[in-house]
């Protein structure tokens, strides 16, 4: 087969080839994004949940207190 030939077959492959790279880059890109937005949404819900958690136990604080006091009173 002359090189000619084998030349014009190669232009596509390699036009798909780079195609596909391109592809990956951004696909990968995307997926490095994605996964760096889930670990600050994870740490951002795991703030709010300690957060939350140690209002609950001031509040519970409050509530003994409060029951406590009106318990002494009786």
């Amino acid at each position: 087969m002359p090189t000619a030939v084998l030349c014009k077959q190669m232009v596509p492959l390699l036009r798909e080839l780079k195609d596909v790279r391109e592809k990956y880059e951004c696909l990968w890109g995307h997926l490095n994004l994605t996964r760096k937005m889930h670990k600050v949404l994870d740490k951002s819900k795991d703030e709010k949940l300690e957060e939350a958690a140690k209002e609950f136990a001031k509040e519970k604080a409050k509530l003994v207190e409060e029951l406590d006091s009106k318990q002494a009173q009786n």
